[in-house]
């Protein structure tokens, strides 16, 4: 980062306190493929570049379908690899707790918790 510059970083929290890590735990996905918590790290090395500022902020993802819901997820706890993508929609559970819990009568709707972290030198 330049002097006097800076640097924005939007991540998702993984945490085991979110949304996405509740449901990755709880559908048993946590053991397939463990998540690498990230956050606490990424700080800790971005402090060293420069005057850390974090906000977060909640978005949401929204669906007409299960099946876009679905994909929609997948696409982040694949990381890109086949064979996630496959274990993610063989997962029954997720199948369930989506339409259990984040089905609003009309629209599937997930949120995620983003961390913006601006680093300015």
């Amino acid at each position: 980062v330049k002097d006097g510059g800076h640097l924005l970083i939007v991540t998702f929290d993984d945490t085991a306190g979110s949304e996405w890590g509740k449901l990755i735990e709880e559908s048993g996905l946590e053991e397939i493929k463990p998540r690498v918590p990230r956050t606490a790290s990424l700080n800790e090395y971005l402090e060293t570049l420069g005057t850390l500022k974090e906000e977060v902020i909640t978005t949401h993802v929204q669906t007409k379908t299960l099946d876009e819901m679905q994909r929609a997820l997948a696409f982040v706890w694949s990381d890109g690899k086949a064979e996630n993508t496959e274990a993610f929609f063989q997962n029954e559970e997720i199948a369930r707790r989506i339409q259990e819990l984040y089905w609003d009568g009309e629209n599937y709707v997930f949120p995620f918790r983003h961390h913006l972290l601006d680093i300015q030198r």
